[in-house]
């Protein structure tokens, strides 16, 4: 099943690759497809990113605890990797690794500053041959509302969406208002997930 947009290009790069116990877990959209590189430094647990088509790693952070850190590019701020770090698994010398960044579809992403508000509509289609039973939406963002119905966080307090028949497809909107988050990247990346059952 797809979650597309109707009124804008979107989509989200999944990160693919790393170094020995750093997992990438979300990437902002500007920076695009191609290959990044993760790098330790030191001891193993400075940590720095440079993004595809980049000739700078961004500053090296300092992973001493189990966390997830946000690592940036040296050219562009814009252009960042969140990863989770655990410790014991990294080793302690330096290493480096590439990070394929591919564009994928099925889930919609956006990048705005914050305060901004953004409407949205949305296309829930049901790309299988078979129906879908039970289709709930849900978005973890803070500021997330469906036109149709109150915030819906988590999986718990998902909205219905009822049955998708195959091939058949449901319009949705919904309106962010972005959170503020620190500088020096003043960017919230939102994605609206899904689950269902099959027959």
């Amino acid at each position: 099943m797809y979650i597309s947009p109707l009124n804008r290009l979107t989509g989200f790069i999944r990160p693919v690759g790393t170094i020995s116990g750093v997992a990438p877990q979300r990437a902002a959209c500007m920076n695009g497809e191609g290959i990044a590189t993760l790098a330790s430094h030191n001891d193993g647990m400075d940590i720095c990113f440079r993004a595809p088509g980049s000739e700078v790693f961004g500053p090296a952070v300092r992973c001493e605890s189990d966390a997830d850190y946000l690592l940036e590019d040296g050219e562009d701020k814009n252009k960042w990797i969140i990863v989770t770090v655990k410790t014991a698994f990294l080793r302690p010398t330096p290493q480096q690794a590439r990070v394929f960044m591919r564009l994928q579809d099925g889930e919609m992403v956006t990048e705005q500053p914050p305060g901004a508000v953004a409407n949205l509509s949305l296309r829930v289609e049901n790309v299988s041959a078979f129906k879908l039973e039970n289709v709930r939406v849900w978005c973890p963002t803070p500021g997330a509302v469906f036109f149709f119905g109150t915030p819906a966080a988590t999986e718990a307090t998902s909205i219905s969406l009822g049955t998708i028949a195959a091939a058949g497809q449901v319009e949705l909107d919904m309106q962010l208002t972005i959170p503020g988050i620190a500088d020096p990247s003043p960017a919230e990346l939102i994605e609206v997930f899904s689950k269902w059952q099959s027959f």
